[in-house]
């Protein structure tokens, strides 16, 4: 029998814990690193100072007449050429140096169509609210006649791949859609895509691209909260439904992803790797959804956006402690 001593035992007890250790401390160390480094970067945001004016172009030098003009030029060729067939807005080519012809067989895939159309449809509610304020009605029935194709526009990127518009219908948000009418405008959506896929119900000749990411989701974010906020449903008939519709597509996303556990899925009804739920990196993409719920319908949302954002401050406020 070999009888062990017991004269080094605590040094090589201390030795074996120290080794045990250092992938902790390690682990523990970089961690460390990592959320010094994210706050750091954070607290540049609390000491903003004031812009340097001194480069900015004095406002008695710019001629507004001419921006005036340019930005009704461009709005005409918007409507013209950027929104044919789709009510998107897209990204186009010309045939030549004359920009009077569009290329539609090279135009080649857009793939953000819902963050470009809710960029369009921001920039036409601002127009209406300043138009409605000065009591401009040749502007005000412009915007409102292109507000009204851009809400048409998200109304088929939900009601195509989903078979219809409202909360009764799941919520699955496209990133570009387009009928079999219009794929003179969109060919290459008719093309074999692991994104694309064939609308639902109704909508079954219809081709949606998915794998919608969270980018895409702030063009809807960004166009219907617009719409909610500056657009007044009695001007007029066309501003009401704007507005009513606005209100079916915000439930029908709140209703869809509530079904999912708040997950973008795929044409297969698979997650593709986009998660609305509160994180402790801070992710405000529920939230915001909620926000939009609670002022189109406050009556259904209200109290589940306070519930979320309660908990959204809890996990801040964990995410704080840990820093």
């Amino acid at each position: 029998m070999r009888i062990r001593t017991r004269k080094n035992l605590r040094k090589k007890n201390s030795v074996i814990s120290v080794v045990f250790m250092l992938p902790l401390i390690g682990f523990g160390g970089y961690l460390g690193a990592c959320l010094y480094i994210i706050e750091d970067i954070a607290s540049f945001t609390y000491n903003l100072t004031p812009p340097d004016t001194d480069f900015f172009t004095p406002l008695a030098q710019i001629n507004t007449t001419i921006l005036e003009q340019m930005a009704e030029v461009y709005e005409k060729q918007m409507e013209k050429y950027h929104m044919t067939g789709t009510n998107i807005s897209v990204n186009i080519k010309f045939k030549n140096s004359s920009y009077n012809e569009v290329d539609w067989e090279n135009i080649g895939d857009e793939d953000n169509g819902a963050l470009a159309l809710g960029y369009a449809l921001a920039s036409q509610c601002f127009k209406y609210k300043v138009a409605l304020i000065e009591g401009n009605q040749v502007d005000l029935d412009n915007a409102t006649r292109m507000v009204k194709k851009m809400v048409y526009g998200f109304s088929s990127m939900l009601a195509a791949p989903n078979g219809g518009i409202g909360p009764c219908y799941p919520g699955t948000p496209a990133r570009f859609v387009c009928s079999p009418e219009s794929r003179q405008y969109a060919p290459w959506m008719f093309e074999e895509d692991t994104r694309h896929f064939n609308g639902t119900g109704d909508y079954s000749k219809w081709r949606v691209r998915l794998y919608t990411s969270r980018d895409e989701l702030a063009g809807y974010y960004i166009g219907l909260a617009c719409v909610l906020k500056f657009i007044d449903p009695a001007n007029s008939t066309d501003s009401e439904w704007c507005v009513e519709r606005v209100k079916l597509l915000v439930a029908q996303l709140i209703e869809g992803f509530k079904k999912t556990n708040w997950l973008v899925v795929g044409g297969n009804g698979e997650p593709v790797g986009s998660d609305l739920n509160p994180q402790l990196e801070g992710s405000m993409w529920q939230l915001t959804l909620l926000r939009l719920g609670a002022t189109a319908y406050p009556e259904l949302y209200d109290s589940l956006y306070h519930h979320v954002a309660s908990k959204f401050l809890e996990l801040n406020y964990a995410k704080m402690c840990s820093i």
